[in-house]
């Protein structure tokens, strides 16, 4: 059995360091942790719930889409499935995925909490350490890694619906979980003191340098996720999403540009 542990230390950032803490974590196995047929997992995949509370009696009475995990806005954890079963609410990635759903306002469009996002990342953590998982941004959809519910479509291979999740807000968080998640499984803390690079970006600062990362991986990621929407050859459908892109890119540009200004 692969059963995350009920006292779990998570990372603390108050006063910009990061500490131990420890995360309220809950098993509340349903039935179907003991049916299933067990499987091997290589990714790990985030939902939103689209709403506020406990899965488990959702889980239990009305849906059979079951997660393994839920994470609450104040970082408390629910296991409902042994990570070494297989739970359904992932499509065709079942065989081989881990589901954490995340609690959130039922439009999903704010992004995680900080006791949330804390409590993500150990948990992701352990599931990557316990599993041989990578902590990396998961390549393709029956690839190894980390990712998101509608990450290649919706509907699309993880999902057979149209959605959103886990939402706008918190898949632009997704690059900076996943680094995190790596800087714990290698027990490595950020440097805040400048340390130039070679090559143009010799001036910027680590802290500058790590803005304008999280806004090249973030909307790179929206890009790919744009790629299928642009594929069909329709010109009124690829005219839909050209703004969406050009937006995109000229963010990037932004981005750099006020980098350079220093601001």
């Amino acid at each position: 059995m692969a059963l995350y542990p009920t006292a779990t230390v998570v990372p603390d950032r108050r006063a910009g360091v990061l500490r131990r803490a420890w995360a309220k974590v809950t098993r509340r196995l349903l039935p179907e942790s003991s049916t299933q047929p067990k499987i091997t997992p290589r990714v790990v995949i985030l939902h939103s719930a689209a709403g506020r509370g406990s899965l488990y009696n959702f889980f239990l009475r009305s849906s059979s889409l079951e997660s393994h995990f839920w994470v609450s806005t104040a970082g408390q954890v629910e296991q409902y499935v042994d990570t070494n079963v297989r739970a359904d609410a992932n499509r065709n990635a079942n065989p081989f995925a881990i589901s954490i759903e995340t609690e959130s306002s039922p439009s999903a469009t704010e992004p995680w909490s900080p006791a949330q996002y804390e409590a993500i990342v150990a948990l992701v953590a352990w599931c990557c350490e316990t599993h041989g998982i990578p902590a990396v941004i998961c390549p393709r959809w029956d690839g190894s890694g980390i990712g998101w519910h509608i990450m290649w479509g919706a509907p699309g291979p993880w999902t057979p619906v149209a959605k959103s999740c886990p939402g706008p807000a918190r898949i632009r968080q997704m690059p900076g979980l996943v680094r995190d998640v790596a800087r714990l499984l290698g027990g490595a803390t950020p440097d805040p003191t400048p340390n130039p690079t070679k090559g143009p970006l010799m001036a910027l600062t680590d802290a500058e340098q790590k803005r304008l990362l999280e806004t090249v991986e973030a909307n790179a990621l929206i890009l790919r996720q744009l790629q299928s929407d642009l594929i069909p050859p329709d010109t009124e459908q690829k005219g839909r999403f050209a703004p969406r892109v050009i937006g995109a890119l000229s963010r990037l540009e932004a981005a750099v540009k006020d980098l350079k200004a220093g601001k």
